[in-house]
Order: C-alpha cells, then sequence, then structure tokens
C-alpha cells in the first residue's frame, strides 16, 4: 500500500513537472506574440501622429481600441472556462494577424481615410480581449500552486519587458525600412507563438464541470457567484477598481505636470518615464526571485498606502528636482508588480478552477469600465482645480479608501489567520 501511494505521488510529481515546462515553452511563444502586437500598436499611433497630427484622432483611436475590451471580455471569461483554450488562442492570434494585413493592404492604398484604422484598432481590441483571461487561467492550470506566485512575478517581468521594447524596435525598423514593412513582424512572431502552441498539452477540464449547453448568462453569473463564495475577495476587487480610478491623474497627466509645473522637456519627461518602467521591471524581479512572502493578503493594501504618500511626495518636489522624482517613481512603481502578483495569486488559488477565466474577465472588465471615467475625469477636473491640487487630492483620498476599505469591509476574511479563509496558499 505504502509503495503504491508512493509511485502515485510520484507519477503526480513528474506530471506536474512535465505541465510546468509545458507553460514555460508557451510563455516563450506568447511573448513574441505580445511583441508583434506591440509593435503594430505603435505603427498605429505614428501613422495617425504623422498624418494627421491630430490629438483628438489619437484620443479616438484609444477610445475604439479600449471600448470594445470593455463587452468583449465579458464573453472571453465565458468562453475561456467553456471551450478549447487552445484552438481559442490560436483562432485569437490568428485572427490579429488577418486584421494586421488588412492594415497592410490600407496603408498600401495610399489612401489617409481614419476610420478604416480605428475599425482595425477595435477589431484588434477584440481579438486580444479573447485571449487574455484564457491565457491568464492557464497559469492555475498547468503551474504547480508553490510556484504560482513566483510565475505570475516572472510573467509581469517579461511582459514588461517586452512592452518596453517593442517601442525601440519598431522605432528602429522605421529607420530602414517602411511602416507597411515593419508590419509583416507580427506574421513572423504569430508564427514563433504558434509553434509552442502546437507541441504543449493543455490539461482539460472534466466533462462533469462544464456544460456547454447551459446559456452563456448562467455562466456569467456563476462568475460572480464564485467570487462571492469567497470572503473578502469582492472587497479586494472593489480596492483594486478604486486604485484604477484614483491613480489615473497621475499618469495622464504627468507630461503637464512635468512640463509645467517643473519646466521639463522631452528628455526630463523620457527619463522619468524610463524610471517608472524600471520600477516595473525592479518590482516584477523581486517578485520573481523571492520565494515566500508572509501576510500576503495585508501586502496588498500596505503598498497602496505607500504608494499614495511617494504619489503625493512627488506631487509637493520642488520645482525641478527631477532626479529626486524619478528616485520617487522607480520606488512606488516597483510596489505594483507585487501588488498584482499576490492579487493574482490569490485569484488563481481560491477559485475553482473551472470558473477562473469567468472571475478574471470579471475583474479586468470592470478595472476596463473604470478607466474611461478616469480618462475624462483626469482632463476636467485639473481645469477645473489645477493638477498640483488634484495630485494633493488624489493621494489623500486613496490613503482614506486604502484605510477604509481595510477596517470597515471584509477583506481582511482572506487572512490566513481568519476562519473564514477558504484556502491555504
Amino acid at each position: 500500500m505504502e509503495i503504491t501511494k508512493l509511485e502515485r505521488e510520484i507519477d503526480i510529481r513528474v506530471e506536474e513537472s512535465q505541465k510546468f515546462r509545458h507553460y514555460l515553452f508557451f510563455l516563450s511563444g506568447q511573448l513574441f506574440s505580445i511583441l508583434g502586437s506591440s509593435v503594430v500598436s505603435f505603427l498605429i499611433v505614428i501613422w495617425i501622429t504623422f498624418e494627421t497630427g491630430s490629438a483628438v484622432l489619437l484620443s479616438l483611436s484609444s477610445f475604439f481600441y479600449l471600448i470594445p475590451q470593455i463587452f468583449v471580455t465579458l464573453i472571453s471569461g465565458v468562453v475561456s472556462d467553456r471551450f478549447n483554450k487552445k484552438t481559442i488562442i490560436f483562432l485569437s492570434d490568428l485572427c490579429q494577424v488577418l486584421v494586421t494585413l488588412s492594415l497592410f493592404l490600407f496603408l498600401s492604398s495610399r489612401l489617409r481615410f481614419i476610420i478604416p484604422i480605428l475599425i482595425i484598432s477595435a477589431l484588434r481590441s477584440i481579438f486580444q480581449a479573447l485571449q487574455v483571461p484564457v491565457v491568464k487561467s492557464l497559469i492555475p492550470l498547468m503551474v504547480p500552486k508553490e510556484k504560482i506566485r513566483r510565475v505570475n512575478g516572472l510573467y509581469y517581468f517579461l511582459n514588461s519587458s517586452v512592452l518596453i521594447i517593442s517601442p525601440l524596435i519598431a522605432s528602429s525598423l522605421l529607420s530602414f525600412f517602411s511602416i507597411n514593412q515593419v508590419i509583416f513582424l507580427d506574421l513572423f512572431t504569430f508564427i514563433l507563438a504558434a509553434v509552442p502552441l502546437l507541441f504543449i498539452t493543455i490539461p482539460k477540464l472534466e466533462k462533469k464541470q462544464l456544460d456547454s449547453k447551459k446559456p452563456f448568462i448562467l455562466d456569467f453569473k456563476e462568475g460572480f457567484k464564485a467570487i462571492s463564495e469567497v470572503k473578502g475577495l469582492n472587497s479586494l476587487i472593489l480596492l483594486a477598481m478604486c486604485n484604477v480610478l484614483i491613480k489615473y491623474p497621475l499618469y495622464i497627466l504627468l507630461p503637464l505636470f512635468i512640463s509645467i509645473n517643473h519646466q521639463g522637456n522631452e528628455i526630463s519627461l523620457a527619463t522619468i518615464i524610463a524610471f517608472i518602467n524600471g520600477g516595473y521591471m525592479l518590482g516584477a524581479f523581486i517578485t520573481f526571485l523571492k520565494k515566500k512572502w508572509k501576510h500576503k493578503i495585508e501586502i496588498i493594501p500596505s503598498s497602496l498606502t505607500i504608494f499614495y504618500i511617494l504619489y503625493f511626495i512627488i506631487t509637493i518636489s520642488p520645482r525641478g528636482q527631477f532626479l529626486w522624482i524619478c528616485i520617487l517613481a522607480l520606488t512606488a512603481n516597483s510596489l505594483f508588480p507585487i501588488i498584482d502578483s499576490l492579487y493574482y495569486t490569490l485569484m488563481q488559488t481560491k477559485i475553482p478552477k473551472e470558473k477562473i477565466g469567468r472571475v478574471i474577465a470579471i475583474d479586468w472588465s470592470l478595472s476596463l469600465c473604470i478607466s474611461p471615467i478616469g480618462v475624462v475625469l483626469s482632463g476636467f477636473l485639473s481645469e477645473l482645480v489645477g493638477i498640483v491640487p488634484l495630485f494633493i487630492f488624489c493621494s489623500i483620498i486613496g490613503i482614506l479608501v486604502t484605510v477604509g476599505i481595510w477596517c470597515f469591509s471584509n477583506i481582511r476574511n482572506l487572512c490566513p489567520n481568519n476562519s473564514n479563509f477558504i484556502q491555504k496558499h
């Protein structure tokens, strides 16, 4: 009996190890997919900027890219949990390439209408929104539970790195090739991403866990039910939504804050943005290296509070102290990969595997719904009260909201020493 039990444990370990290797192989391919998509997004921005010179049209492009994601993401969560994940990922990547080819045909026609570009942005947004919940739902299926948090950190680090280098790659290629030619990089990266996908095995959920005949609306409601069954998770999602809204002005109005309030130039702004991105990479690297985190749930509101304190200090920094602002920005933004890693690890370990796609989709779509509000309010309130007063107000409100949710909601039920804590990390 003991030998049989030992053999079973060995088989489980071998199976987990194989699934983990397959996930890492898949991740390597996805990085190429992200690179190609990021380059195309950058090329669209470049085309609109230099062909139209219109800030309104540039904003419209972002709007058409964002709005479809809000609605499609909700559906994609159900699709992720119900259908073959490998097929969804492949088809969404393939459809993005076909849209990219349509962009190539449009640019080759030398027409200068903005409407086709807006339609292309919307279509790319739809297919990306279909894919994201599927990719995130693979982690609890293919990664051993004790490695989930570190893998989230690794994913954040690699994803941030690709997003940083993709504009550099695109701009470098534009020095030697036309936009039409650079677009074909997306086709090349699609092939590189498809190769791992063809060779890996993605675990399938048991048929009893799935019901393809169930109406989509019922599957969608089960996502909300899954959230409510983990006491405190709804409060954590509320905290995340508030954070998205409150921190928006700092990022939206940063160029004006640097140029007007600190009399900075393009180099000053580029340097600060580089330090912000460096902070993301630093935080993700720390998350990947650190094996164990004590007081996981407490770290999230604590880190947010520290971020808003640094937010406040940046706001009142003496004029022209760019090095000081850079150091503060790097420190503040290094906290978010840690927060996000713990946040998604919590979801991926507490929510049943057959429902994780829907829960991630709901969480993501709620944040997307908040984003347009943050964009509109940032511009309106800055005109009304000024940038510095708005930053001070947001930093104070951020601290009060974070502390308030921690003290007066059920978020503390997620603490491991609480009797309502569902599962151990």
